[in-house]
């Protein structure tokens, strides 16, 4: 049957994903129309929107979340805030869909496609790449940062067999010393109980790291309340809560999507330094995660330490520009 591609909206995007509207597998939260729609709100008003369907007789099999800015076409988002990102689109349809998509945006006159931070495995580096190479176009490919994520085993004594046998070692350490320090507890909140109040908390804790306070503009603050409230009524995103004799000493943000939970940020409260509670509510969130038999605890985009300490396997992501013409 014939495709075609159609000018889109966050509403009919929604509808598309929402309603499950054909055998479209949506890679990860950053791509999802709720987390887009609300980037776009707080963030997109020095850009145009580049949002695309397309469709075989009525059923979707392909979406590009695009923006443009002057002759430039890139992912709808920001570096510093969408760890990484990628193309919806039906593996059978795929190079007829990035075939499609090419000629579409050479018709528009943009002379650049910039697409940052993608898997290995993405739609991008599989699919788009060799296209445009087919085509002639002047295609560039390269590694510009890194992941890291772990496979959740099905206990937590098992995830901690598998470290390092110092790393396990510390680890149980500091486990003792964080319940020794008092009444230590950790819960996920509920979808329906990620509110407000939480994300005040959570506030309250970032604010104390004086090196974090520069990121919370009052636009990031306003990008974060929002998009908390989107995704959790969405039912994708939880708060963790790290509390010692009923204190919150640190808090970790989720997202839980397709059996894999994201860390998106965290924050700690430093005059608890002593029981190191920014790891330990990392620890304890990968513990509930385990329990909740979710198979995959992703890092997400970023060299920091602690992320191989517990276990994380580095995922590389690339950086990929298309001349077009």
């Amino acid at each position: 049957m014939e495709m075609f591609i159609e000018n889109a909206g966050f509403e009919r995007l929604t509808q598309v994903w929402q309603h499950k509207e054909g055998s479209l597998v949506w890679p990860g939260p950053f791509i999802l129309p709720p987390w887009l729609e609300t980037w776009w709100q707080v963030f997109g008003s020095s850009y145009r929107p580049y949002l695309k369907i397309a469709c075989s007789g009525r059923e979707p099999v392909g979406i590009a979340p695009l923006k443009t800015c002057g002759t430039t076409v890139t992912f709808m988002g920001s570096a510093d805030i969408c760890d990484y990102q990628d193309f919806v689109v039906r593996k059978d349809c795929a190079g007829i869909f990035f075939t499609m998509l090419l000629d579409e945006i050479a018709t528009g006159g943009f002379k650049r496609l910039e697409l940052r931070h993608v898997k290995a495995g993405s739609a991008v580096m599989t699919n788009l790449v060799p296209v445009a190479r087919a085509r002639g176009f002047r295609v560039e490919v390269e590694p510009e940062a890194s992941s890291f994520e772990i496979e959740l085993p099905g206990t937590f004594e098992s995830y901690l067999a598998a470290l390092e046998k110092k790393q396990r070692h510390e680890l149980r350490r500091k486990l003792r010393r964080l319940s020794g320090a008092g009444s230590p507890s950790f819960f996920f909140t509920g979808h329906e109980t990620a509110n407000d109040c939480c994300m005040d908390s959570f506030l309250g804790l970032f604010r104390l790291n004086q090196a974090k306070n520069s990121f919370m503009a009052p636009a990031m603050e306003q990008f974060f309340r929002l998009m908390a409230r989107r995704l959790a009524g969405e039912r994708l995103l939880r708060f963790g809560s790290l509390r010692l004799d009923n204190r919150e000493v640190a808090m970790v943000i989720v997202f839980d999507y397709n059996n894999t939970v994201y860390l998106y940020n965290s924050a700690y409260d430093p005059a608890f330094s002593q029981i190191s509670p920014g790891l330990m509510s990392k620890v304890l969130a990968i513990r509930e995660s385990i329990r909740m038999n979710r198979r995959c605890w992703d890092f997400l985009k970023g060299e920091e330490h602690y992320k191989r300490y517990l276990g994380g396997q580095k995922v590389d992501l690339y950086g990929v520009e298309i001349e077009i013409g």
